[in-house]
């Protein structure tokens, strides 16, 4: 009896050990429980982490794209107008020379016109005064025939 009482002694004291190590290895099994859901949650966000980063990464090369062809844009643009600005400092140095050449031309006509005025002037000052001396004989009529006659120059 004495030994059945020993090894109920001893199964009880072992049921309790089973016992307690059960309960140990229940909250062991929580803990990797929680564990696991939480690796499962930082699994989760890695992959919202990896989206963003793919979006973030298309919307770069995207902006990058877009940025070249702006450049692009932004060259033929100034090409262009350093193109116009040439061509318009070039007419407007070919318009400026024809003005020039245009103002050449009538100043010289003027002084042409000028002289031709005066030598005009100084032509009829010559037959007034040739008409003048001319009508003074005539009234002393001393005149028999015109002799100096009207020279044309």
């Amino acid at each position: 009896m004495q030994v059945a009482l020993n090894d109920l002694k001893h199964s009880k004291a072992s049921a309790d050990a089973l016992t307690k190590e059960k309960a140990a290895l229940l909250a062991q099994q929580s803990h990797w429980n929680d564990l696991k859901r939480t690796a499962e949650h930082v699994e989760y966000l890695m992959k919202l982490l990896d989206n963003q980063a793919k979006q973030d990464v298309q919307e770069a090369q995207r902006l990058r794209d877009r940025t070249n062809v702006l450049e692009g844009e932004l060259s033929a643009l100034q090409k262009l107008h350093s193109d116009q600005m040439q061509r318009a400092a070039m007419s407007h140095e070919k318009k400026r020379k024809e003005r020039e050449q245009e103002l050449q031309n009538y100043t010289y006509k003027l002084e042409q016109s000028e002289t031709s005025r005066k030598e005009t002037t100084e032509e009829l000052e010559t037959l007034k005064a040739q008409l003048q001396e001319y009508e003074a004989n005539l009234r002393v009529g001393q005149v028999s025939t015109f002799q100096g006659g009207c020279e044309q120059h």
